[in-house]
Order: structure tokens, then C-alpha cells, then sequence
């Protein structure tokens, strides 16, 4: 085989694989969004005869204008998600912690997540 048409081939396979972690991305990131609708919902009706709870504080950050945006991944034995969390409130903290680990326990019945780590929180609200 020729150099040319060995670097073609190197630069077609490496085509398919940043195609391929594209897709991934954007599934991960279709998979948050659908999580976090997902318990929002469970939010507005926790006081219903319904068996799913969210915590107060938990539901307090995902009512305040939340994103999450996902800014890696890396697969080994388990996922590991990198994410940046941005909200609007006008609490000067809220407590993240337990909304991760709601995430996380929710996020872990579809996918074999390891660890989700912040990357950065930003409240939004101008004092």
C-alpha cells in the first residue's frame, strides 16, 4: 500500500471515530435533558399519591432556570461525565449536591454511570 492511500485511510478512520463520539455526545446529552425534564415533572407533583420523591433542594435548583450542559465523557470500566451546571436564583446558594446525586441515581438506570463531576456552577442572578 502506498503512503497517500495510507493516510487516507488513517484520515477516514479518524472521520468515523469523532463522527462516532459526536453521536455519543449529543445522546448524552439528549439522555440529561430528558432526565432532568423527566424530574421536573416529578417536582410539580411530589405532593401527589405518586411513589417518586425529589428532595426540596434538589427540586429548588431544577426550578431555577437550571442547564446542565455536558462538557466530556470518558468511558472505562464506567462512564464518567464531565458537566457545567448554570442556574438563575435568588438564594446565593443552593445546595447542588443533592440534585447530582438524584441525577446520578436517575442517570444510572439507563447507563452504567461511574462519577459525574462539575466542572464549574454559575448562578445567573444579578444582587
Amino acid at each position: 500500500m502506498k503512503l497517500q492511500e495510507q493516510i487516507n485511510r488513517i484520515h477516514s478512520m479518524m472521520g468515523v471515530l469523532s463522527e462516532d463520539r459526536t453521536k455519543k455526545f449529543e445522546a448524552f446529552q439528549t439522555l440529561i435533558n430528558t432526565t432532568i425534564d423527566n424530574m421536573k415533572y416529578i417536582c410539580e407533583n411530589n405532593n401527589t399519591e405518586d411513589d417518586e420523591y425529589i428532595s426540596f433542594s434538589a427540586c429548588d435548583l431544577i426550578d431555577s432556570s437550571l442547564k446542565v450542559k455536558l462538557i466530556d465523557f470518558t468511558r472505562g470500566d464506567q462512564l464518567k461525565l464531565t458537566i457545567d451546571i448554570t442556574y438563575k436564583s435568588y438564594f446565593p446558594y443552593l445546595n447542588e449536591d443533592e440534585f447530582l446525586f438524584e441525577l446520578k441515581d436517575r442517570l444510572k438506570i439507563l447507563i452504567p454511570i461511574g462519577e459525574i463531576e462539575v466542572n464549574r456552577y454559575e448562578n445567573l442572578f444579578q444582587h
